[in-house]
């Protein structure tokens, strides 16, 4: 019997359930770790996609994002187990035989797994090789953008207040966010409440 609460269209758990999800949100860890190990210059992007399938299926889960979202929706399913997208795509990028990965690009990996009944779901950013200064200098502030997120969330604080820091950092460092994407809970669903913007409205 699952024993969650609704409040504020938001999904609560129970300790049982978050343990679950760990254990989800560890395997999509080993697949990300892979992909930091296999991402060199010479390498497609589907073959990352291959091999990260192979990790998270031999564990006896199945991926979230290959087909998603059903046909029924009239949108084209996703071709891919992953979101594979290379320096300036946003996300949403697809594996593709013909993408090869090459010195100096970024490489932004988004995993999604179902693993007994419950999701994980989380990207890294991949430098490969000799990555311009320039570029390194935005990743790094992209990271500090994330440690002030995790420095600064407590029970009790709201989202709004911590997308203030995140945003205002950004921006002072010469930077902008995205506005058309945000993030999401998880639990028995890939997309659940709530939505975690990066910017402050």
């Amino acid at each position: 019997m699952l024993k969650t609460k609704r409040r504020n269209k938001i999904t609560l758990k129970a300790a049982d359930e978050v343990e679950r999800m760990r254990a989800a949100g560890r395997l999509v860890y080993q697949v990300l770790k892979l992909c930091h190990e296999i991402c060199k210059p010479g390498i497609s992007t589907v073959e990352i996609d291959r091999q990260a399938c192979e990790v998270y299926t031999n564990a006896g889960a199945i991926g979230l994002f290959k087909n998603y979202p059903s046909s029924t929706t009239g949108v084209p399913p996703f071709p891919g187990n992953l979101c594979i997208s290379l320096n300036d795509e946003v996300v949403h990028g697809i594996p593709s035989e013909d993408v090869i990965v090459k010195d100096g690009d970024i490489v932004s990996i988004d995993c999604g797994v179902l693993l007994d009944g419950w999701c994980g779901d989380s990207a890294t950013t991949i430098l490969v090789g000799n990555v311009d200064a320039k570029t390194r200098k935005l990743c790094d502030a992209t990271r500090h953008v994330l440690d002030l997120a995790i420095q600064n969330i407590k029970p009790g604080r709201k989202w709004s207040q911590i997308a203030r820091l995140m945003q205002n950092y950004a921006e002072r460092s010469g930077y902008g966010v995205v506005k058309n994407f945000v993030g999401h809970g998880v639990g028995q669903e890939l997309h659940e409440e709530p939505q975690v913007p990066n910017y402050y409205d």
